[in-house]
């Protein structure tokens, strides 16, 4: 279940965040951990979507590298927190 934050920000009981910090970037976080990432904007059947790099999620702002598993994990998060907002991770995209 996700609650809005502000207008551009959502929080998931799930106990993860994903907010608009600039126009081509978001932030993910849970608890003290961030992930800052560069979020393309795009369209699709009338649908604002977000291609973001396929390397976007493998380690914390920190530099601590995250496990495959819970880079899989955190993509499925943003997905459903950018479906909650109305919008949709499009595609992952090669750097």
């Amino acid at each position: 279940m996700f609650t809005w934050i502000t207008k551009q920000s959502v929080q998931s009981s799930n106990g993860f965040k994903v907010a608009t910090i600039e126009r081509f970037k978001k932030r993910y976080s849970e608890g003290a951990k961030s992930i800052t990432f560069f979020a393309d904007v795009g369209s699709v059947a009338g649908v604002y979507t977000y291609d973001v790099a396929k390397n976007a999620f493998e380690k914390w702002d920190s530099g601590e590298l995250i496990s495959k598993e819970k880079q899989k994990q955190i993509r499925q998060n943003v997905a459903d927190a950018l479906e909650f907002q109305g919008l949709a991770l499009e595609r992952l995209y090669e750097d």
